[in-house]
């Protein structure tokens, strides 16, 4: 079994526990902890990000790194600047980019393995996937979540006057789209089997656990948990003897 089988088996047995949690602890305890939820999800979702840097230096050889190591900090530098000025400006359209990322972000990393039929398809799942891990959360727990967009952006949006039918358009055209990618072999049968397990299980979680505590859990261990892995063996492909803990150690500091 590989290493991404023996994870990926821990996360499930994981949120599965986590959903027999959610259904029976109360919701009072779980909420009177959100700041410890919160801390993990921070720690454990976020520095995945941050090793931008450390794959763009292995990549450039080390004669040119010096040179162009300035160029990428300016560039870097310069779009966080400019999201940070739109967001101050306005504010609603900058949290609505940032969700359209977000969304295709999270499909893009779900997807990666498929072999699309074209690219229309291909950004066609990784949207509906992605609309999937951001939306549904949202949308079942709407009244939370309008007052959290309302924080961010100044807006209260009334999510409950859609919320019912779009949440089954969702998971419907979730599930025609996982079937259609089988049916056109752009994933096996393994795949498609664990694609099935994937949405319900997720679907489970986000409508047993409070929205914080559901998203969180599906950030850090089904979303960065993997990108983690997957940078460590892009890494090792550059030094063979490259571990977790050397991966740790130079990424703390970013």
């Amino acid at each position: 079994m590989s290493q991404y089988s023996v994870i990926r088996n821990k996360v499930l047995l994981l949120t599965v526990l986590v959903i027999f949690g959610g259904l029976t602890i109360p919701n009072v305890w779980i909420e009177s902890h959100i700041i410890g939820f919160a801390i993990v999800l921070i720690l454990g979702g976020i520095p995945h990000g941050a090793s931008d840097y450390l794959i763009f230096r292995q990549i450039l050889n080390s004669e040119n790194f010096r040179r162009r190591k300035l160029i990428f900090i300016l560039y870097y530098c310069c779009i966080i600047a400019a999201y940070g000025l739109l967001w101050w400006v306005y504010p609603l359209l900058a949290f609505s980019l940032f969700i359209l990322i977000s969304i295709y972000h999270f499909g893009q990393s779900n997807w990666q393995y498929a072999r699309f039929p074209n690219v229309v398809w291909e950004k066609l799942s990784f949207l509906l996937w992605g609309a999937l891990v951001i939306a549904l959360p949202v949308l079942i727990y709407y009244k939370e979540a309008a007052l959290i967009i309302e924080e961010i952006t100044g807006q209260y949006l009334h999510l409950e006057s859609f919320r019912s039918p779009v949440i089954f358009l969702i998971l419907a055209t979730n599930f025609i789209n996982t079937v259609y990618l089988f049916e056109h072999k752009a994933i096996n049968k393994e795949h498609f089997q664990k694609e099935l397990v994937n949405l319900i299980v997720l679907t489970a979680l986000f409508a047993s656990t409070p929205l914080l505590v559901g998203f969180g859990i599906y950030f850090v261990f089904w979303h960065a948990l993997g990108a983690v892995l997957d940078q460590i063996n892009m890494l090792k492909r550059f030094n063979q003897h490259y571990s977790f803990r050397q991966y740790v150690g130079k990424l703390i500091p970013l």
